[in-house]
């Protein structure tokens, strides 16, 4: 959220809105604001390049045969502490 406050919102002493139905009603017009301004398709074409580019970089970036995640980064004859 934009705007985090410390306290629930109350709009009567009585009445008090959680966090969770603040972002639930903004997702919706969010969701809204998109089909009526015909912009989901660049939505959803947009999320798809994206997640096909984290893939391939977690494919080509995964070391093959290095056991250790570090590599030799900690090594002590390199120059390490």
């Amino acid at each position: 959220m934009a705007v985090i406050l410390r306290h629930p919102l109350s709009l009567h002493p009585r009445f008090v809105v959680d966090d969770r139905v603040i972002v639930g009603v903004l997702s919706v017009i969010t969701i809204i604001a998109f089909v009526v301004a015909h912009a989901w398709m660049n939505l959803l074409v947009s999320i798809v390049v994206s997640a096909v580019l984290v893939c391939l970089h977690g494919v080509l970036r995964a070391p093959v045969g290095d056991s250790d995640p570090y590599g030799g980064l900690l090594d002590a004859e390199s120059g390490g502490y």
